[in-house]
């Protein structure tokens, strides 16, 4: 084939990656017949057959090498990965919040449920410090001076 059907070929692979949910999986299949585009382009011209299983070799080789670590690498952002912790922000309390119950307190801006550790009473309007998250909830201790 010529160097431009397997651009044309890489190209579809690609809008064929981009359009489908999840995997990594078609991008292989581009990379491979890119490769041999610039391979035909560069002026070595193989047998169609040596052609096709030189991208099958190339395709399903990168796919079984950089697979695993692409997707490892793409999830260091999941679950487990905290972007944004509340943990020693001052918060205001909204309204008083007896010891160790529980009571609303604003968070940039934002009503939040909290309960307080302490083992003394919030009183309203009180600078309090997020010692934890716990869910949708803060644990708060009141600041000391």
């Amino acid at each position: 084939m010529t160097w431009w059907m397997w651009a044309v070929l890489g190209l579809i692979f690609l809008i064929g990656e981009i359009l489908t949910p999840g995997g990594i999986f078609i991008i292989f299949f581009a990379a491979g017949a890119l490769v041999m585009g610039v391979l035909d382009l560069a002026g070595i011209h193989l047998a169609l057959w040596l052609e096709i299983v030189l991208f099958s070799v190339l395709s399903i080789g990168s796919l079984l090498l950089f697979r695993k670590p692409i997707l490892r690498r793409m999830e260091k952002g999941g679950p487990d990965h905290v972007v944004d912790s509340a943990v020693g922000q001052e918060v205001v309390a909204q309204g008083e919040i007896p010891a160790k119950g529980q009571g609303l307190v604003e968070h940039r801006g934002t009503p939040w449920k909290a309960i307080n550790t302490s083992e003394e009473a919030i009183a309203d309007g009180e600078i309090c410090l997020v010692s934890k998250e716990a869910g949708l909830k803060l644990e708060i201790v009141k600041k000391t001076q």
